[in-house]
Parts: C-alpha cells; structure tokens; sequence
C-alpha cells in the first residue's frame, strides 16, 4: 500500500486486475452472489433501499432529459431508487452477469460499453453516480475526468466509496474491500481533491455512521470497540466506512 504526498489518497501497490473478477464475482459462487438476493429484496420491501444511494437521489431533483447513467451499476438496484424518484434510469458494468440481471428481472436500460465509448458517441446526463466503483478503478484520476464529459454542464456527480477514515476499512478482512477489487482507499480530503483535478467541485458529502460490516471477531469484541467507535465518531475523524458525496462540474 502507498499513499500520495500531495493529495493523501492511499492505494494498492499492486494495479493489475486479474481478467474476468468481476464476471465470476457475479456468479452464483462469487463475491457478489449476494447482490441478486439482495436488490430483489429491496425491490420488493422486505429490506430498505441502501442508505447512501437514497442520501444521494435525495439530494438532487429531476430536470432537464432527467437521465442518469449509474456506473458500475451491477444488478440494478441503485437504479430502482432512480426510477422511484422520476429519473429515467441507465446503467453501464464490464458484468454481462450483472447487467442482464438488470435488463431481465428489473427492467433497466443497460450499456455493456466502456465509459470512454460512451463519451466519444455523445451520450450525456444530467446525473451520473458511481457508487461503490471508484475504488476499483486502476486510474481514478482519468476515469473521473472521463465521466465529467458525460456529465452536463449543469448536472451532477454523486459518488459513493468506502471510508479509509474507519475502523472498519482499515482493519478489515474481507476479501471484496481488499485488492484486486479495491485498490484506492479514499477519506474525504482525498476524494475532494481527486474531484477538483478532474474537473469537480465537492458539493456536500455524509459519512455512515459507526457500521460494524468487516470488523472480525465476537460480539464481545464489538460490544468493546463501541466507546472507541463513538469516541472517534465525535471527534469528526472515524466517522464510519462509507462516504457519499456530490460533486457539480467547473
């Protein structure tokens, strides 16, 4: 692991990602097998809609063609809550797996291109969101500069990733918060300044709360990280192992 002098961000020595993770991660014994029961779930009301991804639809009104493109959209169910909330819903993945889990069981338009094929034929929106993506990227950087040209002038970014400023983050064992699938461990000060060079500015960003997803151990152990947890939350550095935030372009 190394971490950038000037702007803070820490990230996987190691960039290569080995071909075809993310297509057997969507696969019934894969990482994210999970993620189908999960978003029929939500569909249907059994489980609330994701936190974050509401933080986010929340924050910003339809307008204009009110289209947005989610990145790295997997099965869909981010773009649930969009179409909820009276946008029209497009979603992009590398997982043929997971983008006809999207197409067939929730009805979503899809796009299997990369992010740069879709800027250079002119697809536009007024919202685009990544949420759970930018820390798999090899090269962040470029990548958000990619995406402020799909991005209206007028529209917005919201992006969600997970905090390197938590416990959680920094101690976990989980092998889908460890490389090859993350290889940038953002905090907010890095991620506001991955923004500005790309063309962003940070609009407003929330931390979750003390989470205890990817912290090992007993309840014992839990129950006695509590004061720990509550203590650092307070002060305002570990706040929790997610960020959302919102970004306008400049």
């Amino acid at each position: 692991m190394l971490r950038c002098r000037e702007c803070q961000l820490v990230y996987a020595r190691d960039r290569d990602v080995p071909v075809g993770l993310y297509e057997s991660a969507y696969s019934e014994e894969g990482d994210y097998a999970n993620h189908f029961a999960l978003a029929r779930a939500q569909l249907e009301g059994t489980i609330p809609f994701n936190w974050s991804h509401q933080w986010v639809f929340d924050r910003v009104h339809p307008f204009g063609r009110a289209r947005v493109l989610d990145l790295g959209c997997g099965v869909g169910s981010a773009l649930c809550i969009a179409k909820r909330s009276g946008w029209v819903p497009h979603g992009q993945d590398i997982s043929q797996n997971a983008l006809r889990a999207a197409r067939e069981v929730f009805g979503h338009v899809t796009f299997s291109e990369s992010v740069d094929e879709l800027a250079a034929r002119g697809e536009r929106f007024e919202l685009v969101t990544a949420f759970n993506l930018i820390e798999h990227i090899p090269q962040p950087l470029a990548y958000l500069k990619t995406i402020r040209q799909l991005v209206t002038d007028d529209g917005y970014l919201g992006v969600v990733v997970p905090n390197y400023d938590s416990y959680a983050m920094r101690h976990t064992r989980l092998s889908e918060w460890l490389p090859p699938f993350h290889l940038n461990f953002f905090t907010t000060q890095s991620l506001e300044s991955t923004f500005n060079k790309a063309g962003f500015r940070l609009r407003e960003h929330k931390t979750k709360i003390a989470s205890w997803r990817g912290i090992e151990g007993s309840k014992l152990k839990r129950y006695l990280l509590l004061p720990y947890l509550m203590g650092n939350g307070l002060i305002g550095r570990l706040r929790g192992n997610v960020i959302a935030a919102m970004a306008q372009p400049v």
